[in-house]
Order: structure tokens, then sequence, then C-alpha cells
């Protein structure tokens, strides 16, 4: 609740939303924190050499580019912050079809989970 009693509309990730509805792009969630896959793995490793797996682990500043990418991308696609699409077809399985500006997008899961909108009716 906000200070004048109403309740504010909660943002809910973009796959969650059902067909039909009409949403507004909240934001982008920040992507969680993956856990590192070899990290189970405490062998010794011999000073000066390399474990041979390090090589598969992306590197922090690839992963800000790729998000950076990403947002460049949906900015393109003529997804802005505050922008009223309808949501044509969703779910938790396959892409996510929304008309934007009166065209029509298809994102993936990965994307549509990240994407936190609001619906305005």
């Amino acid at each position: 609740m906000d200070q004048k009693g109403t309740t504010k509309p909660q943002s809910t990730p973009l796959s969650q939303i059902q067909a039909g509805k009409k949403c507004q792009l909240v934001g982008i969630m920040n992507r969680p924190g993956r856990r590192h896959p070899f990290r189970h793995h405490r062998r010794k490793r011999r000073i000066g050499r390399k474990h041979h797996r390090e090589k598969d682990c992306p590197h922090k500043s690839n992963l800000d580019q790729e998000d950076r990418q990403m947002m460049q991308r949906l900015l393109d696609l003529g997804l802005t912050k505050g922008c009223s699409f309808e949501v044509i077809s969703g779910g938790s399985r396959g892409p996510v079809l929304v008309e934007v500006r009166g065209t029509r997008i298809a994102l993936g899961q990965r994307l549509a989970r990240r994407l936190l909108v609001k619906e305005v009716g």
C-alpha cells in the first residue's frame, strides 16, 4: 500500500501473464546469481597451472555485455519502459507472443522471465 491507502499493482514476470491481457513494461529483472557449475570440485591445484575447466566460466564483463545487447535489442523492437502491449499467447512453455505498437514479437522464455510487467486492464 502507498501513503494514500491504495494498493499498487504488483509487477510480475511476463512469462506468468495469460493471453489476452494488456500490460505495461515496468523494468527488467537482474540476472539471478548463478552458482558455478564446477564449484563442487575442491581439488588442490598446482601453483602456476590453470584448472582445465576455468576457460568455460564466463567472465563478468561478458555477462554485462550480453545484458547491454539484450537491452538494445528490446529497444530496437519497440519494447521500452512504460510502453503498453498485449500478450497474444503466453504461458510457462514456449515463446511468448506480444503485440507492441502494431507489431507482433515472439520472446523466448528466458527473456520473458526477466521482463517485469504490470497489467493495465
